[in-house]
């Protein structure tokens, strides 16, 4: 629903759904991280950096910067119910 989005809020960042599935993790408060499985989401850096993520990338926070990367895919071996 355009007029509603879902927005996914952490420490780091703010995730807005674009239609889609992903990850995010924040096991590691300095390093955070969002990872797209289908589809595409905005991630967005203090009201300033912006990026749109699609299909089989991730975004990580880190000292105070976005950074976009390929999706690292064994950290989404739960999905498959493996362990």
């Amino acid at each position: 629903d355009s007029l509603r989005p879902f927005v996914v809020h952490t420490d780091a960042f703010d995730v807005r759904v674009l239609g889609t599935s992903f990850n995010i993790n924040t096991e590691q408060s300095e390093k955070v991280k969002v990872g797209v499985v289908e589809g595409k989401v905005s991630v967005q850096l203090n009201n300033a950096d912006n990026k749109i993520l699609t299909k089989g990338q991730m975004a990580y926070w880190q000292h105070d910067s976005l950074a976009v990367a390929a999706l690292d895919h064994s950290r989404l071996a739960w999905l498959d119910q493996v362990l």
